[in-house]
């Protein structure tokens, strides 16, 4: 069954904890983040604690909403918009996608679009589903394009104008073990007859219905598998990547 409330399973946990050991790295004063397709909005509150500043874009006018109802009457330090054009002329230091690429048909041209986004040196750091051999029912619910390849991603991102700065490849084994579970429960739940951007809009928002899914999959219970991830990250064996890499200038 698939709930309308979100909660974070084993691969977001696992990703989130990379992402932000990479991000607190690169804090610093004036420096501005923009996040495309935020989803649940968790990554851009957790980065709102933590003194970040920027934009969250989502073409989900659900997402947005959701987000903005999560934050009235607060201060927070993220502008929630619904389309690059409500951002034009605006330059980032840092653009974050996680698990967006795989539901754009043309990534090549997603990824200019990024760049012009970006300052001088400016860096995007973004995850993908890893391994088309891996495909499986929450692609198409999901609404994917396809999944990716470490050889192919390197060059798109060669051939755009980036340059990798670290390419791990994340979640081992708990992402993949995980994953075969939620593809035998989402199954029964595509709907064929939409799209994929229309299944793309629910993505992020809905979870597998797993009651008190909180009290298995937090920063506590999932510390031990955070450690044991990191001596495969080099490996390409995960069930996602995770890249950050710089615009070349």
């Amino acid at each position: 069954m698939v709930s309308k409330m979100w909660t974070s399973g084993p691969r977001y946990l696992c990703r989130k904890t990379l992402a932000l050991e990479i991000l607190r790295d690169y804090s610093g004063e004036g420096k501005k983040i923009v996040e495309i397709g935020f989803g649940s909005g968790d990554m851009l509150l957790t980065l709102d604690s933590m003194g970040f500043q920027g934009v969250g874009i989502d073409f989900s006018r659900k997402a947005v909403q959701n987000l903005e109802k999560k934050t009235a009457g607060k201060k927070f330090n993220f502008e929630i918009k619904e389309s690059f054009e409500e951002i034009k002329g605006q330059k980032f230091s840092m653009l974050l996608a996680f698990e967006v690429l795989e539901h754009i048909e043309d990534d090549a041209n997603a990824l200019k679009e990024w760049s012009s986004l970006l300052s001088k040196n400016g860096c995007i750091l973004f995850s993908v589903p890893a391994h088309m051999k891996e495909w499986g029912a929450n692609d198409e619910y999901g609404g994917h394009f396809r999944r990716y390849e470490k050889k192919e991603l390197n060059e798109l991102l060669e051939k755009n104008g980036f340059e990798v700065k670290k390419f791990w490849c994340y979640g081992y084994p708990i992402a993949g073990i995980a994953k075969i579970f939620k593809d035998l429960l989402i199954k029964k739940k595509i709907d064929k007859s939409k799209g994929k951007i229309e299944r793309t809009k629910n993505t992020g928002l809905e979870s597998i219905d797993f009651p008190l899914g909180w009290l298995f999959f937090n920063n506590i219970t999932m510390a031990p598998f955070f450690f044991i991830q990191k001596f495969f990250l080099e490996k390409d064996i995960g069930d996602g990547y995770l890249v950050l890499c710089q615009k070349k200038n």
